[in-house]
């Protein structure tokens, strides 16, 4: 066997195993294709699917293999019949260098893909990460009782509408039951201080109403929770014990003889 023989016989192997994994590659796609649109569909597919694909695409690839293998073979014989062995080499090493090329480019195309698939699936999980976490209606760790409330409790509660000194505010109907218990309130900051200053929460009982929280302070107006939504803070959490064993308080506002309940925040 000549040098010319030889360089075409690895052109064979090589040019065969290239062009069998990619025919077994699309005739695997192609026939996995047919099935799911004119056999099973979304419906769960049968074990022994999986041998009859992974022989189609062994076959699929043999064939092309074999193929690839012979034909290189056969022109190698007639380069060497018609003495023609330099240009034979030529175009054996040259056919070479081209499968080197074609291996390297896809060896690098391939890492390439799967480290852009890990960077997106990273970032997918941290944008699902990051969801759960802003979704989730356990607070986080070193979460102030402002941000927690801003980030559940402002989406779960609703609000009650008043004329209050020719204010209209809305105040949310849930308190939450911290240190220093604290609820919101969407308007301008003057009646927001205003509400402070008078706000007394009551726990209602069949002799009346015991009162629970008061003595409020607003917080300062750069503590928002959106445009126009501030806060209400207990000065102290004397009652905090009460206040957080209960469902159901009310928040009372004497100067307008208004009186409306609020849920106490349990989770």
């Amino acid at each position: 066997m000549n040098k010319t023989h030889i360089l075409f016989t690895i052109n064979g192997i090589i040019w065969g195993v290239i062009l069998g994994a990619l025919a077994a590659y699309f005739i695997g796609g192609g026939v996995s294709g047919l099935f799911y649109i004119y056999v099973f569909g979304d419906n769960e597919w049968p074990a022994w699917f999986s041998i009859v694909i992974y022989f189609t695409m062994a076959l699929a690839g043999l064939l092309v293999f074999t193929t690839c293998f012979f034909l290189i073979r056969r022109y190698a014989r007639h380069v060497i019949e018609n003495g023609s062995s330099k240009k034979g080499n030529r175009q054996a090493v040259i056919s070479l260098i081209i499968a080197v090329l074609v291996i390297s480019g896809y060896v690098i195309l391939d890492n390439k893909r799967t480290d852009l698939e890990l960077r997106q699936s990273q970032s997918r999980l941290i944008e699902h990460t990051k969801r759960l976490e802003n979704t989730s209606s356990t607070k986080k760790p070193g979460e102030s009782d402002v941000a927690y409330y801003c980030r559940v409790i402002c989406r779960h509660t609703g609000k009650s509408v008043i004329d209050y000194h020719g204010y209209r505010v809305k105040i949310y109907t849930t308190v939450l039951p911290s240190d220093n218990p604290l609820f919101a309130v969407e308007g301008p900051y003057n009646a927001v201080k205003m509400i402070a200053n008078e706000a007394i929460i009551t726990e209602p009982i069949a002799a009346g109403r015991k009162e629970l929280l008061t003595g409020f302070i607003p917080l300062p107006i750069e503590i928002t929770c959106g445009e126009g939504v501030y806060f209400i803070q207990a000065k102290s959490s004397i009652y905090s014990n009460d206040l957080s064993s209960l469902e159901k308080v009310e928040i009372s506002l004497p100067s307008i003889h208004v009186l409306f309940p609020m849920t106490v925040w349990r989770k």
